[in-house]
């Protein structure tokens, strides 16, 4: 990692967290084991090297709530430090479903790692914050639109549908750092 001075370090921790998730041998099967909010901690350290020093922030506010089961998925939810720019997140759900065997090989189901976020935005007509529930799929980034207020209760509820597949996306972005 280098010194990126266009990005803000909360923007630099979730594509970090995108790629360990995604991209890394590790998979995501950490994110259930009881090390996980040291190594979410340990992460922030680490990206804090990498943007300006003027941007750097204390993970005040970052927390990893305990596993719950929703839709078939085992799911943690992140919540981050106070977003100061549009596209920083509110909140992460960090969701996994393990393999599921069968008989016949077009029966099985794959491992599925879902990382879905609620992102500040900023409403251009009013100039209000609002959210956005967006996913991070590899490197795509998909959006789906209007999210709820900022509350981790409200974007728990918003999560279930996107989990259950019930919900479609309203645009797409490959974004490359």
């Amino acid at each position: 990692m280098g010194l990126d001075s266009g990005i803000s370090h909360t923007s630099a921790f979730s594509l970090e967290l995108r790629d360990l998730l995604f991209q890394s041998r590790a998979g995501a099967d950490w994110v259930l084991t009881s090390e996980a909010d040291n190594l979410l901690l340990s992460i922030w350290s680490e990206v804090a090297e990498t943007v300006d020093p003027a941007d750097r922030r204390l993970p005040v506010g970052l927390s990893l709530a305990p596993a719950q089961e929703l839709e078939g998925f085992q799911v943690r939810f992140l919540t981050f430090p106070i977003p100061e720019d549009i596209a920083e997140n509110h909140f992460a759900a960090i969701a996994l479903r393990p393999a599921a065997p069968g008989i016949f090989f077009w029966k099985r189901q794959r491992s599925l790692v879902r990382f879905i976020t609620l992102e500040r935005t900023i409403s251009f007509s009013s100039e209000k914050d609002e959210t956005v529930l967006g996913e991070w799929a590899g490197v795509k980034h998909l959006n789906y639109g209007p999210g709820p207020e900022p509350v981790m209760e409200d974007f728990a509820v918003a999560v279930q549908p996107l989990l259950r597949g019930e919900t479609e996306r309203i645009a797409n972005s490959r974004f490359s750092e």
